[in-house]
Parts: structure tokens; C-alpha cells; sequence
């Protein structure tokens, strides 16, 4: 049974042999999912005030923080604000070999689960790395069919991993974790019609809170089948069997031990967009154009890069886009955005604002800032195409590299033609971000929320020193700002 191999591997697993790869990258995620949730806290309040007076209302034992505040509140609801903060701006961390941001699942119900049980740094260190390896499996084990029947992995796999965090940090038995991890199959949810709006980050809250419930009920005695993640595994696999390969050995290697298997962002935004922004940025500054001299902008994406992307799952003719389609390159419907949230979505966008801005701020997934003229101006221009033989390419390589290909051409009034062309993401396998990349973001966004330098700098040290950490509530007590909540 999947359920139980995957509950002994949570249970019992020692990570003493675990290569030193595996914890550097954890670290990496933890501390790049901190700057995610504090600079969402600044930017985005309006958005996460509605769940904070829920919450309120809901009540509970207040033994676990709220990030970015002085709140504390139930140890549910705490991974759910937690994991609604980290992926609001869409600036948490990507995993690219199942296309999801799993450390917005797992981490806030490690960190609430742990931070109630007066947990150490290494709980949280191994219930995270625990935890990653079950969702990354689950997240292999499934066919593409999910992604093209709409749904969002993030949730769908990151409640796994985040159940088995919580029952490695409580010391559940195997049998425990399994029921939980039962439950978890049918409390996995998420549809990718919501993104763009305030329920895609709600997936992640929503998959951390019920990873907390499920494992609360399990140790009180609340059973599931033994065979539920098989039933999961079929139900979601819509294009073939599972590949249950991979969840024979978890550990066998740490998916962690592959670089950039967490893949941290460098804008607020899915990272659908992050090829497109990087030579939004290229283009202008290599060639030295302007956008008044542009007749045409003609990005071709790989399937991959666009199957987040606002009203761009369809062709010109409004049919659903075919992943496999063979021919020539097809015109997508344009996506326009109207509100700042649609913008995270927009290929259009994406490169406009990086073409006439730079590298896009949380300032510039505004309404306000997807009105500005010249911005609106400019994405009139640009015209998105499926490229089946940008397909062939990234199937020539494993999902870790994410190898979303883009090709760029430029058409210029005075009649020249610019042609760029990129397959591999940078932060990803082939063109991996350092830690350096990640605690300078982590310093801008620490200061942007109010915490003063003092705190960001110890703030560094105890994740780089996690698994010496005494208390993982010395690092949350790290993140209270007295703001009037």
C-alpha cells in the first residue's frame, strides 16, 4: 500500500546520511519563503485583512504565530494565514519537476505544528525535508493529465508533503501518519480557473490547515483506507497510469539533492514569466530599443510556459490549447490584464512592464500599475504562440531543468528583426540561483516589511544554523511587527 510505505518513510526515515545538498537547499527554501510572506504582509495587507478578521472570529488556543504580526491564533489557522501570506504575491519558490510551490503548503503547517509542541529547529529542518520528499513523489507519481484538466498542483501534492512534515515533527507512528495521509486525498483540492484572484493563494493556506487537521484527527483515533493515495493517484491521472516508480524508494535519492529542484523567484510573479521578463530586460538594454520603435512583439512558448498563463490556454479561434499539437506555431488569445493579480499571469504583460521598467517590483502587479499608458500600450503589441517544436525540445529534458523554452522576435519600424531565444529558467537545474541570490532578496524584502537590519541579519544566521536551534520560536519571534491588527 503507497499510504503506508510513504507513512514508514515519514516516521522512520534518518536523514544522518542525507547528503549536505539535501539541507542546504531546505534552507534555501525556508528562508526564500520568509521573504515571500513578510513582503506580502507590506504590499498586500487589503488582501490578507479578510482572512485575519475570520480568523479572529473562528478563535482557538492562540499557540501559534501569525507571521509578519503579533498575532497569535490557533494552530489551524495559523497554517492557514501562514500559507495564504507566502504564496499571495506569487513570489514563493517553484519545484519544477511537478511544476508546483510546495513550500507554501508544507512549511506554515511544519512551522504552526511545531512552534505549539515548543519544537526545535531541527524538527522543523526535518519535517520540511520529510515532508518536501513526500509531496515531490506524489507530484511525479501523477501524469501531466492534471495540469490540463485544470487543476493546481500546488495544493493537490503539497498537502501530502505537509501531513507527513506535521507527523514526522509529532513523532506519530506509521499507522497515524497513514490515516492522515488518507484523509489528505480527499481533502486535496484547487483549480486553476482561480488563478488571478485572492483563492490561488487560498489553495496553499487551505492545503496547510487541512494537513493540520488531518494529522490532529488521525492521532485521535480517525481512520481513511489504506488504499486512498491509490485511489488519488487514479483519479487524477487522467492520461495514463501513475508512474509508481517513484514513490517505491522515497529518499533514494532526496529529490532535494538535485539543484534547483527549489527554484526561488526573482519577481512577484508565476514563473511561467520568468524567461519572459529576463529578456523583456535583455532585449532593451543588449539592443538598445525603444518601445516607440516597435511594430511587433511575437513571443513562442513550449506548452509548459503557458499553462498558467491569464486567457491563454486557448487559440486565437477560442479552442482549448492542444499540448500536443503539431504544425506550425498558433496564435493564443491575447491576456490583457485588468487587475494586478491577472498580471502575475500575463505574458503580456510580463514583458512589457520588464521592457519599460526593469526586473518588476510587488509595485508593479498593481491595478494602477497595469493601467499606466505606455505599459498598456506596449502589450498591444505583443502576440503569444504555441510552438510545438519548442514541445520537442523541453521533452528532450527532465522536468528539474524546467526547460520552458521561449523564442523572442522583435520586428522594428525601420524594418529590423531581433531574435532572441532561452530553454531553461534561470534559477532552475541548468542555470541555478546561489544562496547569496536568495538572502539578498531576503534582506529587501525584510526591510520593505519593517524589520530592522539587526533582526533580518540574525534572522539569516538562525536558518543558515537551523538544526542547532533550540526553539523554532526564537526565529518566529524574529518576525512580530507591532502593527495595529
Amino acid at each position: 500500500m503507497i499510504a503506508a510505505k510513504l507513512a514508514r518513510f515519514a516516521a522512520e526515515k534518518g536523514l544522518e546520511k542525507a547528503p549536505q545538498a539535501v539541507f542546504d537547499q531546505a534552507k534555501m527554501g525556508i528562508l526564500d519563503w520568509f521573504a515571500a510572506v513578510l513582503l506580502a504582509v507590506k504590499k498586500d495587507r487589503a488582501s490578507i485583512d479578510p482572512l485575519l478578521k475570520v480568523v479572529k472570529q473562528l478563535g482557538g488556543k492562540p499557540s501559534a504565530s501569525i507571521i509578519g504580526s503579533s498575532l497569535k491564533t490557533s494552530v489551524t489557522s495559523a497554517a492557514l494565514v501562514n500559507g495564504y501570506s507566502g504564496h499571495l504575491l506569487d513570489y514563493d519558490e517553484t519545484t519544477p519537476p511537478v511544476r508546483s510551490h510546495l513550500t507554501s503548503c508544507i512549511l506554515p503547517a511544519v512551522l504552526a505544528f511545531a512552534e505549539e509542541r515548543k519544537g526545535s529547529g531541527r524538527d522543523v529542518l526535518e519535517g520540511y525535508i520529510v515532508g518536501y520528499e513526500v509531496a515531490l513523489r506524489i507530484g511525479q507519481a501523477m501524469t501531466p493529465g492534471w495540469m490540463r484538466e485544470g487543476w493546481h498542483g500546488t495544493s493537490l501534492f503539497g498537502i501530502f508533503g505537509a501531513v507527513a512534515g506535521c507527523g514526522r515533527i509529532a513523532r506519530y507512528t506509521a499507522g497515524e501518519i497513514r490515516n492522515a495521509l488518507g484523509m489528505a486525498c480527499s481533502m486535496a483540492s484547487g483549480i486553476s480557473r482561480n488563478f488571478g484572484t485572492m483563492t490561488k493563494p487560498f489553495h496553499a493556506g487551505h492545503a496547510a490547515k487541512n494537513a493540520v487537521l488531518a494529522s490532529l484527527l488521525a492521532k485521535e483515533g480517525f481512520t481513511a483506507s489504506e488504499q486512498a493515495v491509490e485511489g488519488f493517484l487514479d483519479t487524477y491521472s487522467w492520461s495514463g497510469k501513475p508512474k509508481t516508480e517513484y514513490l517505491e524508494n522515497p529518499g533514494e535519492p532526496w529529490g532535494l539533492e538535485t539543484p534547483g529542484t527549489i527554484n526561488p523567484k526573482l519577481y512577484p510573479c508565476c514563473h511561467g514569466l520568468a524567461t519572459t521578463i529576463e529578456y523583456g530586460i535583455l532585449i532593451r538594454e543588449k539592443y538598445g530599443i525603444s518601445a516607440d520603435g516597435i511594430r511587433e512583439i511575437r513571443i513562442y512558448s513550449a506548452p509548459k510556459a503557458l499553462s498558467a498563463m491569464h486567457s491563454q490556454n486557448y487559440m486565437d479561434n477560442g479552442e482549448p490549447l492542444v499540448w500536443d499539437y503539431e504544425g506550425p506555431p498558433r496564435q493564443l488569445l491575447p491576456g490583457i490584464p485588468g487587475t494586478g493579480k491577472e498580471a502575475k499571469f500575463s505574458k503580456e504583460y510580463g514583458f512589457a512592464a520588464a521592457f519599460l521598467y526593469g526586473g518588476p517590483r510587488s509595485e508593479d502587479f498593481t491595478d494602477e500599475a497595469v493601467r499606466r499608458s505606455d505599459v498598456q500600450e506596449l502589450m498591444q503589441k505583443v502576440r503569444v504562440y504555441h510552438d510545438c517544436e519548442l514541445d520537442k525540445i523541453s521533452y528532450q529534458y527532465p522536468e528539474g531543468d524546467w526547460p520552458y523554452g521561449e523564442r523572442f522576435v522583435i520586428e522594428m519600424k525601420d524594418g529590423r528583426v531581433i531574435r532572441e531565444e532561452q530553454i531553461f529558467v534561470l534559477g532552475a537545474a541548468r542555470r541555478p540561483l546561489s544562496m547569496d541570490r536568495v538572502e539578498e532578496k531576503f534582506r529587501i524584502c525584510a526591510s520593505t516589511s519593517g524589520l530592522a537590519p539587526g533582526r533580518i541579519e540574525r534572522t539569516i544566521a538562525m536558518v543558515e544554523g537551523l538544526e542547532g536551534l533550540e526553539k523554532i520560536s526564537q526565529l518566529l519571534r524574529q518576525f512580530r511587527l507591532h502593527r495595529q491588527e
